[in-house]
């Protein structure tokens, strides 16, 4: 096992462990304002970005000492997610098995030793400085990711230690092309230890083929547009959101009209369209993306326009949803989520150019419209229920329904896991 573990060093793959920034097939370098702020780019950006987290990693050292030198049983699935909607993703699971959670940045049963793992990442930086320029796909890639570039190989190391450390039978994630998730993954693989892949997002062309042992996703749309080998087993389990087949009536007076705020948008063109809507006799409400910059600012707008305010970390998307009768929004994947409470999708993104990554609009989930009047005027129209009755019929293409609910479809597929490598 030793030998084995000195060889994958050797011939370990920076560009696939990195596969967001290293991919072709994903290319972000046409919109990397989506995913890297301005001020972060630039390659002694990012060199200062990966120095100043190993700086702060070391708050945890502590607990990270007590977590390496600690007895630990053996637990039947590892839980890792790196943001909230990774977590969750698979806490709407709701495992009954043992379980232990490890996270490097969120609340979790165990803290990832993200000290150690920047460490070894220094140590070895000088080989790692040569594989990454040895190869077109990273070195281009290094002013918007080189910082992890440089943590891939220590993360992989320390995964190791942690994997043998808590030696579960199962690991569950809910992405697969972040740093932290594949190097996780590419250490079950040298350890041999059964992978899981839950989907916490609509499917995207481009991502990585799965390389799980078994996936569990929300629908067709998914096992449409994900490549995977022949070894992932793929189970269908739907949200934990029912559907509302039937329409509901619309408000005889004021129409609530929900402006999700997203990263790249025109702040000018969105506050044209409010007011407007204010002038409509509208009620509005703005909910910012969580990662908008400019959340402060919508707050304040909001407050002197005497508009209701809807925060992300306050108000979860389902209430604040149920509360709406359409959505304005530009292209964003929670179109999906809105088209489950039959609310009126439209999706103006205000003379940005943002990919439709999911392809709401080609399967009717929401309709795109390029001006401010052409917004109103599908709000305000007397009749909107062939949108609505096709958004119906969209969604089901995007989530798996059959006679069970959601806990029922994601025990079956649990159970049936573990008793399938209990034989």
């Amino acid at each position: 096992m030793m030998l084995k573990f000195i060889l994958s060093l050797f011939y370990f793959d920076y560009a696939d462990v990195n596969y967001a920034w290293s991919s072709s097939r994903l290319n972000r370098f046409k919109t990397p304002h989506l995913f890297v702020p301005a001020n972060r780019i630039g390659l002694k950006k990012r060199f200062a970005l990966f120095f100043y987290k190993f700086i702060r990693s070391a708050r945890y050292l502590p607990n990270d000492f007590i977590f390496l030198f600690s007895f630990r049983k053996k637990t039947t699935f590892l839980k890792y997610y790196g943001s909230q909607n990774q977590k969750k993703s698979i806490e709407k699971l709701n495992v009954k098995y043992r379980t232990v959670s490890v996270s490097e940045c969120l609340d979790s049963d165990t803290h990832f030793p993200l000290f150690f793992a920047y460490s070894l990442a220094l140590l070895l930086f000088p080989i790692t400085f040569i594989f990454l320029f040895a190869k077109k796909e990273t070195r281009r890639a290094l002013s918007y990711n080189a910082d992890n570039y440089l943590l891939s190989i220590g993360s992989y190391i320390v995964w190791v230690v942690v994997l043998l450390k808590l030696n579960p039978s199962f690991v569950i994630m809910s992405n697969d092309h972040n740093v932290m998730n594949r190097s996780l993954l590419y250490a079950c693989e040298l350890l041999k230890i059964k992978t899981i892949y839950v989907q916490h997002a609509p499917a995207v062309k481009g991502f990585p083929k799965l390389r799980f042992n078994y996936a569990l996703l929300e629908g067709k749309h998914a096992s449409d547009t994900y490549e995977s080998y022949d070894f992932c087993e793929i189970y269908y389990i739907g949200q934990s959101v029912k559907l509302r087949e039937n329409l509901r009536q619309r408000k005889k007076t004021q129409l609530a009209v929900g402006v999700s705020t997203g990263i790249s948008i025109s702040i000018n063109c969105y506050q044209t369209l409010i007011n407007l809507m204010k002038d409509s006799e509208l009620e509005v409400v703005i909910r910012p993306h969580p990662a908008d910059p400019n959340k402060n600012f919508w707050r304040e707008f909001a407050l002197n326009s005497g508009i209701s305010f809807s925060d992300s970390q306050e108000e979860n998307t389902l209430d604040f949803l149920n509360r709406l009768d359409a959505l304005v929004s530009p292209m964003s994947g929670i179109f999906l989520e809105s088209a489950t409470f039959n609310i009126q999708n439209i999706c103006f993104n205000a003379g940005f150019k943002i990919p439709d990554w999911y392809n709401l609009t080609e399967n009717n989930v929401c309709i795109e419209v390029d001006t401010v009047s052409e917004v109103i005027n599908l709000i305000l129209a007397s009749d909107e229920s062939n949108q609505i009755k096709e958004q119906i019929d969209a969604i089901k293409y995007y989530y798996f329904s059959d006679c069970f609910d959601f806990s029922e479809r994601v025990k079956l597929a649990i159970d049936n896991i573990v008793d399938i490598n209990r034989m």
